[in-house]
């Protein structure tokens, strides 16, 4: 599989949450492409957690839910 740049998902991020739209349902959405990207070999699983602590949800993310089974 091929890797992706963080730094670049990183930007992606900060853009996103920097849109007056930016809600907690965008943040959900995030941490499920996020979790596609381990699900995938694309990111380890260090770089979700750093990736992912760019992007927090308040309330319980069910994509983790399901990424861990």
């Amino acid at each position: 599989m091929a890797q992706i740049n963080v730094e670049e998902l990183k930007e992606r991020l900060a853009d996103a949450k920097a849109k007056p739209e930016y809600s907690e349902r965008h943040a959900c959405c995030w941490q499920g492409y996020l979790a596609a990207l381990v699900e995938w070999g694309i990111i380890t699983p260090g770089q979700h957690k750093e990736l992912s602590d760019e992007m927090p949800v308040n309330a319980p993310d069910p994509s983790l839910q399901i990424f861990l089974g």
